[in-house]
Parts: C-alpha cells; sequence; structure tokens
C-alpha cells in the first residue's frame, strides 16, 4: 500500500514538472519567434499572458499595425527578459496586461507592481516616444466546476489594480479599467465571457475591445507632452506631403495650362480681327 501511494505522489510530481516544462518550452518557442520578427516604429504592441495571447488583435481592431506579443503562462519577471526587440523597435504604443499568473502563483502584490514599474521606466528610458497604456488585471471566476483554486487570489486583484493606478500616475502613464466591463455584480469573472473562469471567449474580447477603442484607433492626441507632440508633427508632415504638395502642384499645373489655353484663345480672337 505504502509502494502504490509513493508511485503515485512520484507520477503527479512528475506530471507537474512536464507541464512546466511544456509551460517553458512553449514560452521560449515564442520568444524566439518575436526575437525575428519586428517591430516598427508605425506599430501598436499589446504585450501580455495567455488572456492578450488569445486573440487576434489586428483582425479585431481592423488594423495590420498591430502586433500581438502576448506569450501564453507569461509572469511580469520573465516579460522582463523579453523587451529588447520590442524596445529596439520604438512602437508607437504599448499596451500591457500582466500580472494574473504572478498571482496565481503565489507571487505578492508587490513584486507585481515592481516589475510593472521596470517595465514602464525601460520603455520611458530607451523608448521615450512610445505611449503606453496599462490594462488593469481581469476579475477571475472561481465558482466554475474544476478551477476553484482561482478563488485564493481573487481577493487581491481589486487591491492590485488600485496601487496598479496609483503607479501609472507617479509614472505619467495611461491607466485602463478593464476589469470593471467584465466583472459581474459579486466582482467576478462574468461567466458569459469565459469556459475556465481566467481566460476570455469572444464575447468577452468584444467588451475588451470597446474599452480601449478610443485609444487604440485615435490618430494622435495633443496633450502637450513630447510624445504627443511628436505624434502630431509626425501627422502634419504626412498630411504635408502627401495632400498639400500634390494640391499645390496641381494647381500650379492647372495655372499653367490655363494661361496657354487663354493665351493662345487671344492670339486666335486678335488675328480674326485682322
Amino acid at each position: 500500500m505504502m509502494t502504490m501511494k509513493r508511485i503515485l505522489i512520484l507520477f503527479t510530481a512528475l506530471f507537474a514538472a512536464g507541464s512546466v516544462f511544456a509551460q517553458s518550452e512553449y514560452n521560449l518557442r515564442r520568444r524566439t519567434l518575436f526575437e525575428v520578427l519586428p517591430v516598427l516604429s508605425s506599430d501598436i504592441v499589446f504585450l501580455g499572458n495567455s488572456i492578450t495571447d488569445g486573440c487576434e488583435w489586428a483582425e479585431l481592431f481592423n488594423n495590420r499595425h498591430i502586433k500581438n506579443r502576448g506569450i501564453s503562462g507569461d509572469r511580469s519577471g520573465w516579460l522582463l527578459e523579453r523587451l529588447d526587440p520590442i524596445i529596439e523597435g520604438h512602437p508607437k504604443k504599448l499596451f500591457l496586461m500582466i500580472g494574473i499568473n504572478d498571482l496565481i502563483s503565489g507571487a505578492s502584490p508587490d513584486e507585481v507592481l515592481a516589475n510593472i514599474g521596470r517595465l514602464i521606466d525601460r520603455f520611458q528610458a530607451e523608448s521615450r516616444w512610445t505611449k503606453i497604456y496599462v490594462q488593469s488585471i481581469l476579475p477571475v471566476n472561481g465558482d466554475l466546476p474544476g478551477y476553484e483554486r482561482r478563488k485564493a487570489c481573487a481577493p487581491l486583484i481589486v487591491p492590485t489594480n488600485k496601487r496598479l493606478e496609483a503607479l501609472c500616475d507617479e509614472k505619467g502613464v495611461t491607466y485602463l479599467d478593464v476589469w470593471g466591463a467584465l466583472a459581474d455584480e459579486n466582482g467576478n469573472l462574468d461567466k458569459r465571457y469565459t469556459l475556465d473562469g481566467l481566460h476570455l471567449k469572444g464575447e468577452g474580447y468584444l467588451v475588451w475591445r470597446d474599452v480601449i477603442k478610443p485609444h487604440v484607433m485615435v490618430l494622435y492626441q495633443i496633450d502637450y507632452k513630447w510624445d504627443s507632440i511628436q505624434n502630431v508633427l509626425a501627422y502634419s508632415a504626412k498630411r504635408f506631403f502627401f495632400c498639400f504638395i500634390p494640391m499645390m502642384w496641381f494647381y500650379a499645373l492647372s495655372n499653367h495650362w490655363a494661361r496657354m489655353l487663354f493665351g493662345r484663345l487671344d492670339s486666335f480672337l486678335l488675328l480674326e480681327e485682322k
């Protein structure tokens, strides 16, 4: 009996280790992919864990400049290790959502906030034109059968989000509350939007999209910050080169043709009078 018990314990441990390895392998494969895929200054990057990874953001917003850099199972500390390819591309905007895997695994809110603060600091130091949007940690639902263990981290989410909002104010970046749009009256992830109490169904992503859409789709914002001024100047330059200059060229050419036409007409009338 004791031998059978030991075998079961060993089997459980090996299964858990295999799951961790598989997750790490997926994380590594995605990292290597993102290292060779370019990020451009015109891009909008969505960065996070499986909740970000699970959406086709470019299709959802019908915007080919959106790049998905979510990795399933990612945590805030691991995310810090894969920022280089994104920062080096100096994307136009960054939409970040991270932290729920940290809390589920037993990490403290202090650790999550410290890592997010380091991420913001890196972007502000090395890619200061990037507009940063930090999204709230989403609610979970531990009432669904088979997913009760998520109840343990549920009470931490709202306090962590409040501190996250304060951190964004301190760092001068934009905080977006997506939690409120997806939570039910009890503060759980609404069952209409999930199958497992953590990840979103299609309807949930539509709700998320509607919350952040004004920030994703806006052409530029005038808020007297250097990043916004740069966006305004870039947009104005595009309008100048692609709208104003062709219009002026067309006006000058049309004026030239009109002068030639009227000149010939005037010459013809003078000949008729003679």
